[in-house]
Formats: C-alpha cells, structure tokens, sequence
C-alpha cells in the first residue's frame, strides 16, 4: 500500500523509515533519493524513496523468504543455497543494499540497484539468468555499466570481458568501430601502453593504434 508522507518514523509494511540518507546523482542528472529503514526483523537497508512510497518494497526482503519458504520454493529445497550462484546473487544484495557491506560505496551508495524481481526471488534470478556457468565468470552489468541489476542489463561474463566493460575505460572509434584499448591492442597486436602513451603524446586515435610499432608517425 502506497504512503503519501515519508519521514522518521513513517511505516511501510515491516519498514520504519529512520531518516533520509545523502541523495545519489545519476551519471545523466538525475537525483535518487534514498532512505535509512530498519525492518521489524531487525535489519536496517537503504531503500529508494519513490519503491518505498508506492509500497513496493515492504521489507529488507526477509518477508518474501518467508513466503517462499512457507509455498516450498525455498533456495534450499532446490540444493542451491549454498550454490556459487546463490553466493553471486546473495552479494549483489547486499552491496547495492546493506550500508555495512564492504562494497556498498561502490554500489548502492552510487544509486545501483537490484530490480524488485531478483530481490524478492533467487529461483527468479536463476530463471533469468541460469547457472554461474564456472568459476571464471561472475554477474556484470552491460550494456549500461551504471545501471540496475535487472533483466536484459546482466550477463555472465568473464574478468577480461568486465574490465573492458569498466567506466574508466578509454573508448577509441576508428573506421566506424568502436573499442576501448584493450580490445584495439588485441586486434592490432600491440601493447595497451603503447597506445596511451602515444595518445598522451597527441597522436590521433587512427595514428595511435594502427601505425605498427617500431614506424614513424609522419607529421
């Protein structure tokens, strides 16, 4: 049920609001507001102000665990509790959602999110994503780096393809493709610092990745 008022101590299913937290800013402007709850289980999460005002969110998720648990769709009854799956979607959670996680800053801090879907439901998330396919892959955001966890925004990928995913990276267009420079100095044979330094030098982005290494740039 939707609450017209959120302030310090407004009550939305097991959620006390405590107070309103720092607002995060989208890369794109825009504002996510967010608020300091604790749920009558005694956990405290950070929600988004507007789920919380509509009603969608209603607990730290431990109301639909219960449920889960009561209609015999627990992770556990499926042997996956204990899963490296599991492990993946429970830290996903938990960064984007719990203050006290070690990687919160770099999450939920920030404004990511995990949709109302995955959250409320682990066989939902394996029905989305399937199996961790083995140790070498772990969940990634893409397209949109900045973006939710949320169908059609997540895959499976590897530590080589997540760092070339980063939002750090140097994306380089040339003959209408773009890459970042990981991806050019693969294709090209030559060393990611080569390229660098040589646009830190003022060479074009065509100069610094398809002159050969050992030629002259003609100037």
């Amino acid at each position: 049920m939707a609450i017209l008022n959120v302030t310090a101590g407004s009550k939305c299913g097991r959620l006390t609001v405590l107070r309103e937290v720092e607002r995060h800013r989208k890369p794109g402007g825009g504002v996510v507001r967010k608020v300091l709850c604790r749920c009558d289980c005694g956990n405290e999460t950070t929600v988004d102000f507007g789920s919380l005002r509509s009603g969608h969110t209603a607990s730290c998720g431990c109301l639909q665990r219960e449920a889960s648990s009561r209609n015999g769709r627990s992770s556990r009854k499926h042997g996956l509790s204990q899963s490296k799956t599991y492990r993946i979607w429970n830290g996903m959670k938990q960064r984007c959602s719990n203050p006290n996680d070690n990687y919160y800053h770099l999450y939920g801090a920030r404004g990511v999110t995990v949709c109302q879907r995955w959250c409320d439901s682990f066989q939902a998330f394996v029905d989305d994503m399937g199996e961790k396919p083995s140790s070498e892959y772990s969940i990634d955001r893409y397209p949109d780096k900045d973006g939710p966890y949320e169908p059609g925004n997540c895959r499976w990928a590897t530590m080589k393809e997540q760092q070339r995913n980063r939002r750090n990276n140097v994306m380089l267009t040339i003959g209408g493709a773009t890459m970042c420079v990981a991806e050019w100095a693969e294709k090209q044979g030559i060393r990611v610092g080569m390229i660098r330094d040589r646009l830190y030098s003022g060479w074009s982005d065509h100069d610094a990745v398809m002159i050969p290494k050992g030629s002259r740039r003609i100037t």
